[in-house]
Formats: structure tokens, C-alpha cells, sequence
């Protein structure tokens, strides 16, 4: 009798086991359903907020191909520049806007496109840099450092700059890398460059981009600002100082320039005796861009700068475009996650 009492306490208690194990593979198994759920949830949705920030580089593209087929001429008061569009999608909130990206030097142009080992740097570009640091108080040590790294990170060959920092510096580094090889895709790469700390990256990314070729493109003088004086004083010339190319900005017309040529005949222009230097090292005069000066009422470079808004996720779109007369072409894109 006791034989039997212990063989059926055994039993349930086998059977309560069991019990458990199935209720927590079930508990576990509804578990990994509805985390499927919620991934194939969450999957749809970025897939369609992804789309709908595709469509919205579309509206961009068009929207500023319109605009350039009324007027090349870009100054801050062009529609296109001046305005923040508000894009209606069901469900979703979508914005963007345009930048200019010709107020800045293009750090790729400090290379030759066609140079033998040793000779790689642009001396043009290079004087300017100089020249500008110069007038923000920069020393010429460091300036000087810096396009040595630059040049030495772009170039395709192992010749060291005097200051400059090639493929064995790197790799011999805690975290080891090498030298990008080309041009810049974008001017962050700057600040995994030999001694450019924090501080100094800051100091200087607001003037530095990196277009996609390695020449100086030329600035759209309509659009420069009151911060943009020393980098005006550097193109103009080595005498020219900050505050002579501040008045230059302060005196421009509130509509702008229609030609490059009534920037060179303005007053404060005039009184500095000088003229932009262009591309090949000749000085550009009154001969604007056709001239190969580095100023010009037109510009290059523009980025759309866009986020779409949608059941509490977004993503940002940044795309830099190349202009070519009335058309637009995409060079790059990033599209993240806004932070």
C-alpha cells in the first residue's frame, strides 16, 4: 500500500514537472512570437519611413532644378535658399531646405591632381590656407602641419611631407589604420589625421569642406556672411585684412550681385588694389568665373537638408548636390537617424 502511495506521489510529481517545462517553453515561444511581431512591425516601418525619405531627395531635386531654371543667380533672399519647406505625407511629418556649400575651402584642392612622387601639393591652395590662418590667428606651424597631413593622406604615394604623417605613422598606432589613398568624401575624415585634436578640428570645420574633385571652387560672394571675412581676406590676397573684407560683406546690396563683375566694381573692393587669384595661380581681375577667379554670384555645391517625422522615428537626409546651369546632380547622400 505504501509502495503504491510512493510510485503515485512520484508520478504527480513527474507530472507537475512537466507541466512546468511546457508552461515556460509556451511562455517562451509567445515570447519570441510577439518579439517576431514587433521586429517585422518595426522592420515595415523604417522600410517605409526609408522610402518616404527617397521620395522626399526626389521633391528636393526637382524643386531645386525649378528654381535654377528661373535664376542661377543664387543670393541669400532666392527662394530656394531662404525658405524651409514643409512636405504634407499621410501619416508623417517631412521638412528640408537648401545650404549653400561654396563659402568654404575644399580641403581636396591642397593636391594636384597630377603630380610624381614629391610634389603633390597645390601651391595655390596651400598659400591660401596659409593666408587664412594667418588672419584667425593661427600659427603658421600649425596651419603648415596641417596641410602636410592632409596632402600626405590624399596622395597616392609614400613620399612623407616635412610635417606630414604617411601609412607608417598609422599602422603604428594602438588602433592601427592607413592613409585614405584619395580625396576626401567628407571633411570629418580630417579629424582622424595626424595631430589634429578636438579643439583644432573645431576651430577650422566650419571653413573646410570636401567637394568631390580636387579643384578651388569658387565662392558665391552673395552668400557670404560676417564669419566668412577671413576666408574672403585669404582668396583676395595676402594684404588684405579681415576687416577690409567684413566691409566688403557689409556693403554688398541687399538684392546681391547679378554679375561678378559689380562685386570687382564695388568701393571697398576697389580700395584694397587687388583682384581674387584663380584657379592656376593668375589673378582673376574683373574677368569673374570665366576667368577662372574664385569668386562667382553662382554656386557649385548645394545640400538638401531633410527629416521625415513618423510614428515616433526619423530619419535625416543630407545630399550634397553639383550644379551645372539649371541642373542638379547628386554626388552624395547620408541618410541616418536623427540625433
Amino acid at each position: 500500500m505504501n509502495k503504491r502511495h510512493s510510485q503515485s506521489g512520484a508520478a504527480l510529481i513527474t507530472v507537475l514537472f512537466l507541466v512546468v517545462i511546457l508552461s515556460f517553453i509556451v511562455l517562451a515561444l509567445g515570447q519570441t512570437t510577439t518579439r517576431a511581431a514587433q521586429r517585422a512591425i518595426a522592420t515595415r516601418a523604417h522600410a517605409e519611413l526609408y522610402w518616404r525619405v527617397v521620395g522626399l531627395e526626389a521633391l528636393a531635386k526637382t524643386a531645386l532644378e525649378a528654381a535654377l531654371q528661373e535664376s542661377i543667380t543664387l543670393t541669400a533672399e532666392s527662394p530656394i535658399l531662404a525658405a524651409v519647406y514643409d512636405v504634407p505625407m499621410e501619416g508623417a511629418n517631412a521638412r528640408f531646405g537648401f545650404v549653400d556649400q561654396t563659402t568654404c575651402f575644399n580641403v581636396n584642392s591642397l593636391v594636384r591632381s597630377e603630380a610624381a612622387a614629391g610634389d603633390s601639393v597645390n601651391g595655390q591652395s596651400r598659400a591660401e590656407m596659409m593666408s587664412f590662418a594667418e588672419k584667425v590667428g593661427i600659427s603658421g606651424a600649425d596651419m603648415d602641419g596641417l596641410v602636410s597631413v592632409i596632402v600626405d593622406w590624399i596622395d597616392a604615394d609614400d613620399f612623407q611631407e616635412s610635417r606630414g604623417a604617411e601609412d607608417n605613422f598609422y599602422t603604428a598606432l594602438p588602433t592601427p589604420y592607413r592613409t585614405g589613398g584619395g580625396i576626401l568624401a567628407d571633411v570629418s575624415e580630417v579629424r582622424a589625421m595626424a595631430n589634429v585634436d578636438e579643439d583644432f578640428y573645431q576651430l577650422l570645420s566650419p571653413i573646410l569642406c570636401a567637394h568631390p574633385d580636387n579643384e578651388q571652387t569658387q565662392i558665391n560672394v552673395n552668400l557670404l556672411q560676417r564669419e566668412h571675412a577671413p576666408l574672403l581676406a585669404a582668396v583676395l590676397g595676402p594684404n588684405v585684412q579681415a576687416s577690409d573684407a567684413e566691409n566688403i560683406i557689409q556693403e554688398r546690396p541687399p538684392s546681391g550681385y547679378e554679375d561678378i563683375n559689380d562685386f570687382f566694381q564695388q568701393e571697398a573692393v576697389r580700395a584694397v588694389q587687388t583682384s581674387p587669384r584663380g584657379a592656376n595661380g593668375q589673378n582673376g581681375g574683373g574677368e569673374g568665373p570665366a576667368g577662372g577667379g574664385r569668386l562667382a554670384v553662382t554656386s557649385k555645391y548645394l545640400t538638401a537638408r531633410g527629416v521625415v517625422e513618423q510614428s515616433g522615428m526619423s530619419l535625416e537626409l543630407n545630399i550634397l548636390f553639383k550644379l551645372d546651369g539649371p541642373e542638379a546632380t547628386v554626388v552624395s547622400r547620408r541618410i541616418g537617424r536623427r540625433t
